[in-house]
This record gives structure tokens, sequence and C-alpha cells, in this order.
């Protein structure tokens, strides 16, 4: 390897002249982060959904597969330890949902409920429609709030 520094040719992390090579660690699989949450939590099987396997790879797999498939993996930590927190009314309508193709980013259940209704408005009105429907929602608030001053 050559050293960006001095440019001379050296074996291992540090040159002569001071330089180390920084070696990132392996980034660690989604599926393996999320088995370890899920085998932790293993005492609260009783309050997880029933479409959710029991083994906790099987478990961690079919999670990932609800939830968006470009979803980091901090996210799909993150959403999990929510989802296995959750009430089941709220596991229930998460897993609806991404059925749907409306995915969960952690959001309360008041929020998430928001987000269906808006993704079934749009589907009744259309993409379109919706978007200027939207803009036009957004422009009014904002005169709204200057008005307040």
């Amino acid at each position: 390897m050559n050293c960006p520094e001095c440019g001379t040719d050296f074996d291992g992390q540090v040159c002569e002249c001071g330089w180390t090579a920084t070696i990132k660690p392996p980034e660690r699989n989604a599926e393996d982060m999320l088995t370890q949450i899920i085998s932790a939590h293993g005492n609260a099987r009783r309050r997880w959904p029933v479409e959710m396997p029991t083994a906790p790879r099987d478990a961690a797999v079919w999670f990932r597969g609800i939830m968006s498939q470009n979803a980091k993996p901090d996210l799909l930590v993150f959403c999990l330890r929510r989802f296995l927190q959750a009430r089941p009314e709220m596991q229930r309508l998460v897993i609806l949902a991404c059925q749907q193709n409306i995915y969960w980013r952690g959001e309360d259940i008041h929020l998430f409920s928001r987000i269906i209704n808006e993704h079934e408005r749009m589907q009744e009105i259309g993409t379109t429609a919706y978007r200027e429907e939207s803009r036009a929602k957004a422009r009014t608030a904002l005169r709204g709030m200057g008005s307040g001053s």
C-alpha cells in the first residue's frame, strides 16, 4: 500500500511518516441486527402479531419484508423497537398499511393514521390533483401565518 502523505510503500496500518490507515469495520447486516433485538425481546412474544414468526431470524426477515426495502438499517432497528412495544391495534395498522405500500417510519398512531388517510385521498383524486390541492393548502396556511404579525 502506498502512503497518501509521503508516497512510500508500506505494509501494515502505520507508515514511517506517522500516517495511519483506517480500516472500517464491516457493516452489520440489517437482518442480523433485527435478529439480535428480537432475541432480546423473546419474553414479550405474547404481544407479537400472529403473522410474525416465532423464530428470531424468521421474524427479522418477516419484519424486513413488511418495511420499505429502501429503509436503512438504523431506521429498521428504530421501527422494530417501536413495533415490538406498540399495542396490538398499532401493529395491525402497520401490517395492513404496509400491504398497501404505505410504509411506516416509526410514527405514532395518530400521525400514521393521517398519513394513511392522505394516501387514500391521493388514490381517490389522482396524484396530479392531489399535488395541486396540497400546494393550495400550503399557500393558504403560509398566508395565514403571515397575517398574524
